[in-house]
């Protein structure tokens, strides 16, 4: 037998007549006997344990008492069902808060009067229960908003409304496979990092991360430092698996697309345990091509496509979803809804936009403010550096353009060698045009291997084709490509070496664009991009010389994390330049103390330009960003690049459409789109065509390229203007909550439980308190004195100072005490209310499967003239002063309660829909206004109860 809780109530099994409450229970010889005071004599007897039965049936409130102190208890929980199995009476009780529904044996539980029960008995209120039932309702409205949006978090992030409202719209979606396209720079990381750490609350908690190659270390460690999750672990480099069964020990994963992708790794992840939430980031390489009834499917999309069976739950990332091609935008839409009757409902989709709405989620950089409404990107200024070339650099880029006509020639002739040497032609194209350290050290090495003999010819690895840094170490042929063709390699080089240590554009970038740059501020910050290592070493090289070896860092790829680490750390603080190749810069976050970039070359693609200029322009950036383009005018390639970005910089502005102050960061953008949707094939058929001086074809194949991208774009943005994005109405049924409130539920309790505020800091953010015995000891004999911060920028600042927010050790205790059912504030009367009366409770729905999808705490008041409140803005003020009460009786309000019920009632059916339903509500706490002036009387009840309506009355001045 178990023990009964002290304070059951019990009958005898003989006599259910014969009832009474339990004092005390105890072992004696061999049985467990129970001290149970009688009504209505209040005699005590001790019976045994087996005779007694308990009182307790379906509507009654309990709370669960654990009789082994190991046991957690469950809280607070309403009895939904009776039973007797094998002679032992057993409740199915659902508790609320821990969100589970159990059987339990009668013996721990103990019946306590809920809201309800306390409200229409006429329980005596006390003056200190309406502070009481400020903080209780504070607690419950505190922790909620926190669970729904992450927006009162300790930790080192300031969510954005646009963040939180992404956040909020997927836990609240009942469903968790959702396409995140925000652009480029609005904090895709964070938004996935706050979803993950809300989904951890609510107990999921296998998480995987498929992100590209370069930027599994980087999420790892926005994952530690942002969110404190700690243990997500690199696959094949913090751990590997050499069985299946391995994988149930690593519950959070970060792992590489192209290593998951490769035939035995697949084979091994497909095996590990299901997975709560697998993401995927830049999902639009995740790519599948229709052609009529056929697919051509890349490795990536099989990956996807197979690790969708073993997870219910799928996010993908992706700042160009569509780029103008349907068969890859559908196929991506099948990663999230599988299976034939959404494959078919895909196809319909030009007639059927609106289904977009719960599938993807979409903010622009144009459209993003802070939480005081104040756009965030500041802007973009790009300016062109022309650069004149001497007359031996003007000799020597003719006769190397002569080599590269006789090399597209030979391979025009030599078959599928003739792919290879077109390939060679092309990439020195790239480097002369990056600089002539790059071309001139590509030259020596081809030289050289005419004259070593070298047997093949060997291409770059196509591990990842967005970077072409590897392109500059191809290993050529040892044969020459056509007649002559040392010979001509040997003048190059020379000419080439003689003019290396006066490169025009070298000696004007730092000797004139440089110090332009430092003139304003000689400590001004320079991000510098190149393409290639050569021309990387060559500026490192010069820089250093110039200012100093400690003022250079350089990031490239190939570098370890540590080293790209270390360069980064060295320029955001000492450091004054850093210089990137691609490859090295992806991924990096490089906004906070630079505003600067220049561009040494000009990349081919110009989607790499557009992810150049998002390591500066990014959220976080509180400077307007200036990109600085180096041209060279009298060269071939750098004349058409600078065409083609004219073209797009100008094509972009036509469709953002007639300039307005924040035009500008429509026009970027569309900018991003537009790069987005450009064909590269016949990006890289313009350049081939201006390299063997056909202008004319190499004009029209750009003009080609840029109608199609411009309809592709268009296609694109009327696509996703179905997709949900940020409305700052979406909230506006929810109680707006802030740091304000914070503060004053730490006051409160500090007052309660004689906490003593020692000193103020940084501007009254920063407190030192000293903690009374009694408090120390429910913290487990902590410290005495503590140092609370109540900004987050002032925990930064301030030594040993720790957030009071979610998860410090404080806020959670006086969250546990707030919502003990022993602590009071269940009911209160206060003059504070400013109306009849009002109700605080927790609303929840489900999804079909009965599993709790959202909850949403609400402030009800009710006037005299039967109109109805919630969420407005006096109750929020309510909660934020310390409230005044009275010990008064509540006066008889069964009808009364019928009146705050039924807006209960109201506001769950207001989020029901075919997919969500409402659960059971949980009143938090009812409060009864004693100001007589606005119709508390009992006059008004019956009137109340037949014309009880809902009335917006949220300003703040109503009430």
């Amino acid at each position: 037998m178990i023990a009964p809780s002290q304070g059951s109530r019990v009958f005898l099994a003989s006599d259910e007549k014969k009832r009474g409450i339990v004092r005390e229970s105890r072992e004696e010889g061999g049985l467990l006997q129970a001290d149970v005071q009688w009504e209505p004599d209040h005699n005590v007897s001790a019976v045994p344990v087996k005779s007694l039965r308990t009182t307790l049936r379906p509507g009654a409130e309990v709370v669960h008492e654990p009789n082994k102190p190991s046991m957690a208890s469950f809280g607070h929980g309403y009895v939904e069902q009776y039973r007797v199995l094998g002679g032992n009476e057993q409740l199915l009780v659902d508790f609320w808060e821990a969100g589970e529904r159990v059987w339990l044996p009668w013996q721990v539980l103990r019946q306590v009067p809920g809201v309800r029960g306390r409200f229409e008995s006429r329980l005596q209120t006390k003056a200190e229960d309406a502070e009481r039932f400020r903080l209780r309702n504070l607690a419950y409205a505190l922790e909620q908003w926190q669970s729904n949006t992450g927006a009162l978090s300790r930790l080192d992030i300031d969510p954005l409304p646009h963040q939180i409202h992404l956040v909020h719209r997927i836990l609240t979606s009942g469903d968790l496979n959702w396409m995140i396209a925000d652009d480029v720079g609005l904090g895709k990381t964070i938004e996935v990092g706050l979803l993950l750490a809300a989904l951890r609350r609510r107990g999921m908690k296998r998480f995987l991360l498929v992100v590209p190659a370069g930027l599994t270390r980087q999420w790892t460690e926005e994952m530690r430092d942002k969110f404190d999750i700690r243990d997500f672990m690199i696959y094949g480099e913090n751990f590997h698996v050499n069985e299946p069964s391995q994988w149930k020990l690593f519950d959070r994963v970060v792992a590489s697309v192209d290593r998951l992708k490769r035939e035995d790794h697949l084979e091994s992840i497909l095996a590990a345990e299901p997975w709560d939430l697998i993401v995927f980031d830049e999902a639009h390489w995740l790519s599948r091509h229709e052609y009529g009834l056929k697919y051509d499917v890349a490795d990536r999309y099989k990956l996807a496509s197979q690790l969708r069976s073993r997870t219910e739950s799928l996010l993908l990332l992706t700042g160009t979803p569509h780029q103008g091609k349907d068969d890859k935008f559908r196929a991506l839409l099948e990663l999230l809804r599988p299976g034939r009757e959404w494959r078919k409902r895909f196809l319909q989709l030009t007639r059927e936009p609106e289904m977009l709405r719960e599938l993807i989620i979409r903010n622009r950089k144009a459209d993003v403010t802070d939480v005081d409404g104040n756009f965030i990107f500041r802007g973009k200024d790009t300016h062109t550096i022309q650069v004149k070339l001497s007359d031996e650099e003007k000799s020597f880029d003719k006769q190397l353009r002569h080599y590269l006509r006789k090399g597209y020639a030979a391979g025009a002739k030599a078959g599928n060698l003739g792919l290879a040497i077109g390939f060679v032609m092309t990439t020195y194209r790239k480097l002369a045009a990056s600089s002539l350290a790059a071309i001139t050290a590509a030259l020596e090495r081809r030289k050289r291997r005419l004259l070593e003999g070298e047997a093949k010819t060997t291409l770059p690895a196509e591990n990842d084709n967005r970077y072409v840094e590897g392109e500059e170490d191809i290993t050529s042929s040892a044969s020459e490509f056509f007649e002559g063709e040392l010979q001509l390699l040997d003048d190059l080089v020379s000419r080439a070496n003689a003019l290396i240590a006066h490169d025009s554009k070298v000696r004007y970038f730092l000797k004139e664009a440089v110090p332009a740059v430092l003139k304003k501020d000689p400590r001004e910050k320079l991000l510098i991009f190149t393409e290639y290592r050569s021309t990387q070493n060559h500026l490192v090289n010069e820089l250093r010389a110039r200012y100093g070896e400690e003022t250079v860092s350089l990031i490239r790829g190939g570098q370890s994390y540590e080293e790209r680490r270390a360069a980064m750390e060295h320029f955001d603080s000492t450091g004054q330049f850093l210089v990137s190749t691609e490859a090295g810069g992806e991924g990096l976050n490089l906004h906070r103390n630079c505003n600067i970039m220049v561009n040494f070359d000009l990349p081919w693609n110009p989607m790499r330009l557009v992810q150049r200029v998002g390591r500066l322009y990014r959220y976080g950036q509180d400077k307007r960003v200036v990109v600085f383009n180096m041209h060279v005018p009298d060269t071939l390639d750098s004349e058409v690049l600078k065409k083609m970005y004219d073209r797009l910089e100008t094509v972009a502005a036509e469709m953002a459409g007639v300039s307005d102050e924040y035009r500008e960061g429509l026009r970027e953008d569309i900018l991003g789109e537009l790069v987005g949707s450009l064909d590269m094939e016949a990006i890289e058929e313009m350049l081939e065509a201006a390299g063997q001086g056909d202008i004319k074809r190499s004009e029209e194949r750009m003009e080609f390229a840029l109608k199609r991208a411009k309809e592709a774009a268009e296609t694109q943005e009327q696509i996703l203007s179905y997709a949900t994005g940020y409305d700052p109405n979406e909230l506006r049924n929810e109680l707006k909550l802030d740091d304000r409130h914070l503060v004053s539920f730490a006051t409160g309790w500090f007052e309660l439980l004689g906490i003593e505020v020692t000193n103020r800091l940084y501007d009254d953010k920063v407190w030192d308190v000293r903690l009374p015995p009694h408090v120390q000891e429910k913290l487990g004999g902590g410290k005495q004195n503590l140092r609370l911060a109540f900004d987050r920028s002032a925990a930064r600042k301030a030594a040993n100072a720790a957030l009071f927010a979610p998860e410090e050790p404080l806020y959670e205790l006086f969250v546990r005490i707030a919502k003990d059912p022993k602590s009071g504030g269940h009911v209160a009367a206060s003059p504070c209310l400013n109306g009849v009366a009002g109700l605080g409770a927790m609303l929840r729905w489900m999804d079909l499967r009965g599993r709790p999808v959202y909850r949403e705490y609400v402030g009800i008041r009710l006037f005299a003239d039967g109109t109805v409140s919630v969420n407005d803005e006096c109750w929020a003020k309510m909660l934020l002063q310390p409230m005044k009460g009275e010990a008064l009786h509540p006066p008889p309000s069964r009808e009364l309660w019928s009146c705050l019920n039924s807006q209960l009632d109201a506001e769950l059916s207001r989020r029901a829909d075919d997919d969500v339903h409402p659960d059971r509500p949980y009143p938090v706490g009812a409060l009864w206004g004693a100001d007589e002036s606005d119709g508390g009387g009992n006059a008004s009840l019956e009137e109340l109860v037949t014309k009880s309506t809902y009335v917006d009355r949220g300003s703040p001045g109503s009430g």
